[in-house]
């Protein structure tokens, strides 16, 4: 008896408040193609829902339902967009800019561009993103000139003679 009144708690809960939570897109529409046939969610019941596409580097490009009117950062974190945890490595640097395309009557026009740290710095205005819009991530990597220097040079001059030893005690047999 106590868990059919526990359960419905719960049920009047989620009728009266809603949820909030990210689903896999995968789940949503099985043995879906490409990012367009995908839909993934991030709404509350009761609350304006508006269609954004996410593309690019991220780790979940789909079409997102989203509530209208949400933080374009938090909508950038949900789609888990590349950049935002990432550190510079040895070689190279990553350089990620955000991009908004908007429909208009002639097609796609880019309405935003954007470097991912400005946009998190708040050095620029965030976007309002509306309906149909696409996002796009982009990432590209720097790589960092190298430097020649003495230890390189020595580091290549003992591979190939090590190479080159090699080669030669098999030709010789020995």
């Amino acid at each position: 008896m106590r868990s059919k009144t526990t359960s419905g708690f719960l049920a009047a809960f989620l009728m009266l408040f809603g949820t909030l939570g990210v689903s896999d897109a995968s789940a949503q529409t099985p043995g879906a193609t490409s990012y367009e046939e995908q839909l993934c969610d991030f709404w509350r019941i009761g609350f304006d829902v508006i269609e954004v596409t996410a593309w690019g580097a991220v780790a979940q490009p789909c079409r997102w339902r989203v509530e209208k009117g949400i933080n374009f950062i938090d909508f950038l974190t949900v789609a888990q967009a590349r950049g935002l945890e990432s550190a510079e490595t040895f070689d190279s640097t990553p350089e990620v800019s955000v991009l908004i395309y908007r429909m208009t009557q002639s097609g796609r026009a880019k309405v935003f561009e954007a470097k991912l740290q400005d946009v998190l710095d708040s050095t620029v205005p965030t976007p309002v993103l509306e309906n149909q819009d696409l996002v796009l991530v982009k990432q590209e990597v720097k790589r960092k000139r190298r430097i020649l220097t003495f230890a390189n040079i020595t580091s290549v001059v003992g591979t190939l003679s090590g190479t080159l030893l090699l080669y030669l005690r098999i030709r010789d047999g020995r």
